[in-house]
């Protein structure tokens, strides 16, 4: 009873306390002004504080793309207050702010708050469209159960929050890739202005990896290195042509085991020992493993139905010079020195593996030079911040425009 009565009171004296704790929590999930400036303008990135941390994570270049659009900004004279994408609790006081960018619920709560001046809004998107991405995922998870008997939605890209406003209400889209990701936003009535940008990759060895290749034996070795969404990625379709064919041996990096139903129905290649299939499971980029497997590999695969500019694939090739296999929707310009992949199916797969073991040693020796070349011309970190500072500006001298009518 003396217990009773003691919780009681301490919850009646203390609630009151515990409740303005969690406002000011709620508050600080804002990092505000994280360049310590002093101007008259002030934005919101909506995307990852983490980048704001002190320290780039190589891991995803998701991170760098968020402190650049915070340093573009700064430079151009915004304060930069940054919040994560998924934050769903924080209390945003719209009216603080001249621009809001990026992606996720800070944004797509903009268009529903009651502020009277019209904040401008950039939804940075990482892929294709969301509704685009999510129909030919599940075709694609479809198509296996059709082709497989198993139906595993847990190894699709499916958004399941796509937050609708930010691709149809935004002033400006700017999206991470090539102008088929651009295209598929094109659908909806809104139409936002629609900029592309290209995916950058980091450099992660000083190995000249590209004459270190042994034509003879890497012209049958294939890496597949992708992360997540295994069905989404292709791996199914890539594991079940490669069987068909004597003397390739592929090589994956990167596929989560956490996929379990994927795992089980391949765990003869993905979880024993194998000639022919080698999974290396999660692979740092910096490590000697990975520099040995660019080495021992010619070519990168990844026919994914959906993609975002694919840095993954960008590491690969700037890295190790391995002459890429993809479709159209990996969203990658590469001047026609890629092997495409003409329809994202086991048969589509085949075909573009066939035209990779026709070519001659010394063709493909000098593919290989060539587009490590251009992708560590074209696809560096400097280009693709200057390109995102020119975007930028131009969406923000055209608001500026608009509000002199």
């Amino acid at each position: 009873m003396i217990f009773s009565i003691t919780k009681k009171s301490i919850k009646y004296l203390f609630n009151p306390l515990i409740n303005v704790f969690k406002k000011r929590r709620k508050r600080e999930d804002i990092s505000k002004n994280v360049f310590r400036r002093n101007y008259k303008k002030t934005v919101l990135i909506s995307y990852l504080r983490e980048s704001f941390n002190g320290i780039i994570s190589k891991r995803h270049t998701n991170i760098k793309e968020c402190y650049t659009a915070g340093e573009i900004f700064d430079e151009l004279g915004y304060i930069v207050d940054v919040v994560d994408y998924n934050n769903f609790s924080s209390i945003i006081k719209y009216e603080n702010y001249d621009v809001i960018y990026g992606m996720g619920e800070a944004l797509e709560k903009a268009f529903y708050n009651d502020v009277d001046k019209r904040i401008l809004t950039i939804f940075y998107a990482t892929g294709c469209s969301p509704y685009y991405s999510n129909k030919v995922t599940m075709n694609r998870v479809l198509d296996h159960y059709l082709d497989n008997g198993k139906l595993i939605p847990a190894s699709s890209r499916l958004v399941s929050n796509q937050w609708t406003g930010a691709y149809t209400l935004s002033d400006a889209v700017i999206v991470l890739g090539n102008s088929f990701v651009k295209n598929t936003y094109y659908q909806y009535k809104g139409r936002p202005l629609l900029y592309n940008l290209p995916a950058f990759f980091y450099r992660t060895t000083e190995r000249d990896i590209v004459k270190q290749k042994n034509w003879e034996r890497a012209r049958t070795n294939i890496l597949w290195f992708g992360s997540s969404g295994l069905i989404h990625k292709g791996l199914d379709l890539v594991i079940e042509s490669v069987l068909a064919f004597e003397d390739i041996v592929l090589h994956i990096c990167g596929a989560s085991p956490n996929e379990v139903q994927f795992y089980s129905e391949y765990e003869e290649y993905l979880c024993r020992p194998n000639t022919k299939i080698i999974n290396h499971g999660f692979v740092h980029l910096d490590s000697e493993e990975f520099n040995n497997v660019l080495v021992e590999c010619g070519f990168v695969i990844l026919p994914s139905i959906s993609e975002g500019g694919s840095p993954s694939i960008l590491t690969v090739i700037g890295n190790g010079g391995c002459i890429p296999l993809i479709p159209a929707s990996a969203g990658l310009d590469l001047d026609g020195l890629e092997i495409g992949i003409s329809e994202v199916t086991t048969e589509g797969v085949k075909s573009a593996l066939e035209v990779a073991l026709s070519k001659s040693e010394y063709e493909l020796k000098l593919i290989s030079e060539e587009i490590y070349n251009l992708v560590n011309h074209k696809y560096t970190y400097e280009n693709y911040k200057g390109n995102l500072r020119n975007t930028i500006l131009k969406i923000l001298s055209i608001k500026e425009k608009n509000n002199e009518l």
